[in-house]
């Protein structure tokens, strides 16, 4: 049996790329194992499933800082042995661990940092491979056989988790459920509060329930406005995030950010409608298995400063009017592309 060790920290929407991958991996090659290496919150979608492992870590206490990164590193050489080790990362952490966790064969997924520079310096306008695919091309690398035929839902939810999503959603007397996910990492990747709002008035005025996900603080505080302002709109914070992603499958659809609860309701086959401002869906982010007719953005012809980055988490430039690729999409538009579907 080979096994591979797959390192990946960073975001959860991009950890969680891995897990379609990961398993389409398994499914086309019998005799390998793969763990995954990421944070510990992050851990619960790589499990129960035959074949893969996951080491959850604390990188914020235990193994913080170049002396954590040591230590996971003597951690991981002192209690598992693998053939190969792949950095699903490619950042400085992640490049220390390549270099002194053992392993017979060592590779780096691409993450095509010059393609992307290229595009959002308008010198490139081709789409670029998605980063799943970029994760795949790495596992080739390792002479797996590999394609993008991966299967939803991706992660696999327990019956316990299940049965509580069930329980939430039994407290909606609304036969149409309608998930949205309102909030992203940065300012570039989230439409206005003001226009959110007219929007959520416009759904729940068509006798529909919403479900916002979301779970920091200051996007609680939103999120509780608008249930006081509104009637049919539910809360699934008190949930863990697992029991959130079934709760997804309820959902008609979900309408989110370029975030990680589009990749996650992508993931799990539920369709999404998708907002971009800052970023495009063709710097290889576009939520997986899902029609590109419905991601939401302004035209690049229309604003051609879109995508002014990888991430979103640079502040906008524009004087006259500041993030105009969020300010510009009309509720309308988003309306009518999802009441023609």
């Amino acid at each position: 049996m080979k096994k591979i060790l797959i390192i990946r920290f960073s975001a959860i929407g991009d950890v969680a790329l891995w897990v379609p991958v990961a398993k389409r991996a398994l499914a086309l090659n019998s005799n390998i194992e793969i763990t995954i290496l990421t944070k510990q919150h992050c851990a619960f979608m790589f499990e129960n499933t035959e074949r893969l492992k996951v080491i959850g870590v604390d990188l914020q206490n235990k193994y913080k800082g170049i002396l954590g990164i040591l230590k996971l590193a003597k951690f991981i050489n002192n209690n598992f042995i693998f053939d190969t080790v792949i950095d699903g990362h490619d950042v400085l952490r992640s490049k220390i661990l390549l270099k002194i966790i053992n392993g017979r064969q060592k590779i780096t997924f691409d993450k095509g940092r010059r393609e992307k520079q290229l595009l959002i310096d308008g010198k490139i306008n081709n789409a670029l491979p998605h980063t799943a695919e970029r994760y795949a091309t790495s596992l080739a690398k390792a002479g797996l056989q590999i394609d993008t035929n991966f299967t939803f839902p991706a992660i696999a939810i327990t019956k316990n988790d299940a049965s509580v999503a069930s329980e939430f959603i039994g407290t909606i007397n609304k036969k149409i459920i309608i998930g949205i996910a309102p909030f992203a990492q940065h300012k570039g990747k989230i439409f206005p509060i003001s226009k959110m709002t007219e929007l959520i008035e416009q759904l729940i005025s068509n006798g529909n329930a919403i479900v916002l996900f979301g779970a920091g603080k200051a996007e609680l505080e939103v999120m509780v406005n608008w249930q006081t302002k509104f009637s049919n709109i539910y809360l699934c914070n008190n949930l863990t995030f697992a029991q959130q992603i079934s709760v997804m499958q309820y959902c008609k659809f979900i309408l989110s950010m370029d975030s990680a609860n589009m990749h996650i309701a992508a993931m799990q086959g539920v369709k999404v409608f998708s907002i971009w401002g800052a970023t495009h869906t063709s710097l290889g982010f576009a939520p997986l298995h899902q029609q590109i007719e419905n991601c939401i953005q302004i035209s690049q012809l229309e604003l051609p400063c879109r995508p002014c980055s990888v991430f979103g988490n640079k502040p906008c430039l524009l004087k006259d009017t500041p993030y105009a690729c969020l300010q510009n999409i009309k509720i309308e538009t988003i309306l009518n592309k999802i009441n023609s579907d």
